[in-house]
């Protein structure tokens, strides 16, 4: 097939052959690229003071049981192994999952039966909390778990184990649905029965001296009273939550525009019509207002979850990590995504919760949504030191370098480049 071709060899060079990859490369190569940092190695070598024994061997013996023989003695101990081992002397037919080995270890099919003390414990932190293990997920760690080891309800313990390890709580984001349902406010039986004000300040002066707006909203009607031309404009246009113009519903007619200035006809200022007519327009809108909250409710709610907590109970709260400012609008992975465990000592609401916050925290106002909460299964002895955080009103806090650990220098061909290990605030060594 390649005879068809003409094929040429050419020489590309380095910095052009953008194609190449690790597999493309030969494996002389792979010792080329430890050439720049010989000089380092040798010297991190020379720092070790390493010497060469010729004889002999260094070990750190420690007798203890092994995992199986402990189990092994906990059995001898337990009622529930006894009465399962009588039930399969007995031969009776509940117990034929079970075994007993040589050694008179029960199993459940192919795994060691543990039984209840601290055992189960050790196992599970071993499971989770060593170095092997990193914080695994309940459903991880309880396959991993079940391929070896077997009790009542272990994959309700291994879940609650999980749920109380304060590290996984104040690390881990959350995979769930945001918390808290939407609450609607209540509609009015009336025009102008409720009005909301707002304040809108920090404007350039303008030719009159003003520097603020003032907005004074009615509930029922959506009537402004500011800025004339988004005003005419906002209460002539026709409103999906209410199904009329604001104009309309508040005059009971339509406002006149350019665009109907040629329909005539005859109106009515006085009379009992007039007032069943605006009656009529008001239930109507009512009835169109619960319609739309319905449907905002409803459409909120299906991505949102119901979480409600009791007073006295231990909540996480969480916060923003910044490294000295806002870099990127990027959080920090290794920061805590929340602080904690905080007392409840209130409820504001249905979605609100007031907590006991520490003295440090005295420039943050006490009440937060639901949103910010995560609840602490477990109260712990050992938290976060939170003289340590600066936490600022918008629950983020500043992150600054504190020292440097390592420090090492990379040449290139035309100049040297300085790498610095440096360790932050608010993370462990």
């Amino acid at each position: 097939m390649i005879q068809e071709y003409n094929p040429s060899i050419e020489y590309t060079p380095g910095k052009a052959n953008v194609i190449a990859d690790a597999l493309s490369r030969k494996a002389y190569c792979n010792s080329l690229i430890l050439k720049p940092f010989q000089p380092y190695l040798c010297e991190a070598f020379r720092k070790l003071n390493l010497q060469i024994v010729p004889q002999g061997f260094l070990a750190n013996l420690i007798v203890s049981p092994t995992l199986e023989d402990q189990i092994h003695e906990a059995q001898l101990l337990d009622t529930m192994v006894k009465k399962v081992k009588r039930g399969i002397d007995k031969g009776i037919s509940k117990y034929k999952c079970y075994r007993v080995d040589d050694r008179d270890t029960l199993f459940f099919e192919d795994r060691i039966v543990v039984p209840k003390g601290d055992l189960r414990k050790v196992i599970m932190n071993e499971a989770h909390n060593s170095l092997l293990s990193i914080h695994p997920g309940s459903t991880k760690m309880y396959h991993d778990l079940k391929q070896s080891y077997w009790w009542t309800r272990m994959k309700r313990e291994i879940a609650q184990f999980v749920n109380e390890c304060d590290v996984c709580r104040r690390v881990k984001a959350e995979h769930q649905r945001p918390a808290g349902l939407l609450q609607p406010l209540a509609i009015p039986e009336w025009k102008f029965d409720h009005i909301e004000m707002d304040f809108v300040t920090g404007f350039p002066k303008s030719k009159r001296g003003n520097d603020a707006i003032f907005v004074v909203i009615d509930k029922l009607t959506k009537w402004e009273d500011c800025l004339p031309y988004a005003e005419f404009s906002y209460n002539n246009s026709f409103q999906a939550s209410s199904g009329k113009a604001p104009f309309e519903i508040l005059y009971g007619r339509k406002c006149r525009t350019p665009l109907n200035w040629f329909e005539t006809g005859e109106r009515q200022l006085l009379g009992n019509d007039l007032i069943s007519e605006a009656e009529e327009m008001c239930k109507v809108i009512r009835e169109n207002l619960k319609a739309a909250q319905s449907r905002q409710k409803s459409y909120y709610n299906s991505k949102h979850r119901d979480l409600a907590f009791e007073i006295g109970d231990h909540v996480y709260l969480r916060v923003s990590p910044m490294k000295g400012t806002r870099r990127f609008g990027i959080k920090g992975k290794l920061a805590p995504r929340y602080v904690g465990p905080f007392k409840i000592i209130g409820k504001r609401g249905d979605l609100a919760y007031q907590l006991e916050l520490p003295p440090n925290f005295a420039n943050v106002h006490n009440v937060f949504h639901v949103l910010q909460l995560r609840k602490c299964f477990k109260t712990l002895e050992r938290t976060v030191n939170f003289e340590e955080i600066d936490l600022q009103e918008d629950l983020s806090y500043h992150e600054h370098p504190v020292a440097i650990l390592e420090e090492t220098e990379r040449k290139t061909r035309n100049k040297s480049i300085k790498f610095l290990k440096v360790k932050w605030s608010h993370h462990p060594d």
